[in-house]
Formats: C-alpha cells, sequence, structure tokens
C-alpha cells in the first residue's frame, strides 16, 4: 500500500509542480503572485474539451467516453489538442500582461492585485456561462496500460506525466541558464533598472514569461483532466492554492525548488489520505488530507522563510 501511495503522491507532485511554475516564472521577475495563472490552467482545460467536442472526439456531454480510434490517432489528437491548448493560455497570459499589468506597472501593487483577480474572476464567471456550469467527462487520448514496480500499479499516463514534467524542467532549466533570454530573466529578476540600463528590454523579458508560464499550465491542464477524467470551471481553484503552497515551500522564484515543493507536498498529502483513517481508527478520515499542506507551510515559514531552494531574505540571519 505504501508503494501505490508513493506512486500516487508522485504524480500529484508532478500536476502541482507544472502548475506551480507558471507562479514561480512570473514571481521570479515580478516579485508579485499571478492570480489569474489558476483561471488560465482552467481555461485551458475548459478550451481543449470544446475543441476535442469540436473534433467530434467525445460522445457526451457528461461522460468521457471518445468515439472509436486507434491508438496512433488518439496520440496525434493528445498533441494537437495539447499544443492548442498551450497556444490559447499563451495568448491570454499575453493578453494578461498587455491588458492588467503594464497599465499599472508604475501603480501600486494592490491595484495591479486587484486587476488581476478581477481578470481571472472574470474568465472563472466566462467558463460557468460558456460550460453550464457542470463538469465535462474528459477522455484519455492515450494508450492506457498498466505495470507493476515494487508492488503498485503504474499507469502510462503516470509515467507520460512523470516524464513530461522532468522535460519541461530540463528545458527551463537550459532556457534560463544557457540562452541569452534566460540571462536577460535573470537580470529583470535581479535588478529591472539596471537591467534596463544594459539594454535589456524589459517588458519583452516580462511578455516572455507571461508565455512560458501559462504555456506550461495549458499542458498541465490537459494531462490534469485526463488524469482526473473531468474538466469544470472551479477546477482551477481546487489545485491553485496547493500548487502556490508548493511554489513558497520549494522558495517561490526557484524552479528547481517549486518542483521539489511540489513533490514532498504531493506525497504527504497521498500518503496523508491514505494512513490518517488507519491511524486513527477512522475518526479522521482522508478528506483531512489537506491540512497537510498548511502544516507544511506553516513549518516552512517558520524555520526557513525563504523555501527549500530560496535564496535568504535581507535582513534575516
Amino acid at each position: 500500500m505504501l508503494a501505490q501511495q508513493i506512486v500516487n503522491g508522485l504524480v500529484s507532485g508532478c500536476i502541482i509542480a507544472l502548475i506551480a511554475l507558471g507562479y514561480t516564472m512570473v514571481y521570479g521577475v515580478m516579485r508579485m503572485i499571478n492570480f489569474a495563472h489558476a483561471s488560465i490552467f482552467m481555461s485551458g482545460s475548459m478550451f481543449a474539451w470544446f475543441m476535442l467536442k469540436g473534433l467530434h472526439v467525445i460522445e457526451g456531454q457528461l461522460t468521457s467516453e471518445t468515439v472509436e480510434m486507434s491508438s496512433t490517432s488518439k496520440i496525434l489528437v493528445f498533441l494537437l489538442v495539447s499544443v492548442a491548448a498551450a497556444a490559447f493560455c499563451a495568448l491570454l497570459g499575453l493578453a494578461l500582461e498587455r491588458l492588467a499589468y503594464r497599465p499599472l506597472q508604475n501603480a501600486s501593487r494592490l491595484s495591479v492585485v486587484i486587476a488581476v483577480m478581477a481578470a481571472g474572476m472574470t474568465m472563472d464567471n466566462v467558463a460557468m456561462l460558456v460550460s453550464g456550469g457542470s463538469a465535462k467527462g474528459f477522455p484519455m487520448l492515450l494508450p492506457s496500460k498498466t505495470f507493476t514496480v515494487a508492488g503498485a500499479n503504474v499507469t502510462s499516463l503516470q509515467i507520460f506525466i512523470g516524464v513530461i514534467t522532468i522535460g519541461i524542467l530540463l528545458l527551463l532549466t537550459f532556457i534560463v541558464h544557457r540562452t541569452y533570454m534566460g540571462r536577460a530573466i535573470r537580470a529583470v529578476s535581479e535588478d529591472r533598472a539596471a537591467a534596463s540600463l544594459m539594454g535589456v528590454n524589459v517588458n519583452r523579458v516580462i511578455q516572455v514569461v507571461f508565455i512560458l508560464g501559462p504555456a506550461i499550465a495549458g499542458i498541465s491542464a490537459v494531462l490534469y483532466s485526463m488524469y482526473y477524467g473531468q474538466s469544470v470551471y472551479s477546477m482551477g481553484s481546487q489545485v491553485a492554492t496547493r500548487a502556490w503552497i508548493a511554489a513558497v515551500v520549494g522558495g517561490i522564484g526557484s524552479i528547481r525548488g517549486s518542483v521539489a515543493g511540489a513533490m514532498l507536498l504531493g506525497l504527504m498529502e497521498t500518503i496523508g489520505s491514505g494512513y490518517l483513517p488507519l491511524l486513527t481508527n477512522g475518526v479522521i478520515g482522508s478528506e483531512y488530507s489537506k491540512v497537510f499542506a498548511l502544516i507544511l507551510l506553516m513549518l516552512v515559514l517558520l524555520f526557513r522563510p525563504q523555501g527549500l531552494f530560496g535564496e535568504p531574505i535581507k535582513g534575516r540571519s
């Protein structure tokens, strides 16, 4: 049972990590939380579902049944939908930067936070209006196989999610540390004014960050929807808090820290969900497993407020 919980926890952590990376990238450059990121993530899932419906891949409204398709066709549809969802979310991120962040870049941070929260609420309500408010069944778009590893059942989708997470982590690390744009991102993160004086196009860097983060959110939205079998307008709020906590725990602004924090959070929640009922003789059910996220956050804020991989906070020893 423990092996199975570890596998499930790592997969949950991978999904959380992909969403947390969006928070981390924006905060790393702008020192501000993108509160609309959860809504962009949700929009990617809803867009993917409507695209599948338009392609006549989905048979019903509330079920996840698909028309008869070969394995090759499913993979092609998955690639098409994932790329389209990533592009759609990237456009949303670019629009958010252009319409909410840039006009208020000289305003108070509170004004920016309010504007971004308003944008997120608008996306949520538009999605609710368009989708009718009901959860939509999301189909499995990849060939499904199950393997047994150390007594745990591991599905092909779980393996794929892990591979995608590792691939995106390596790609972002390469971009940030081995490319000109990556150097520009790090320069703007350190000192925006100095970077501008050195010839860095700060607005272009911010645009790139608002494209990369949402694009990853679009891919993660498709994976999340396939893994849990549904797409619903409220799904952003269901994972946003956990992703934000993971980013803070790992050290918000740190790519590897966000992934590490997400893995730790996913393991704690999943293992806690499996063992809480057993350890308490049923007094505390698995639904209380989300409290581990808050416990983890409080411990990190008390003993290492900069996060596991974050830089020491100035003014603190």
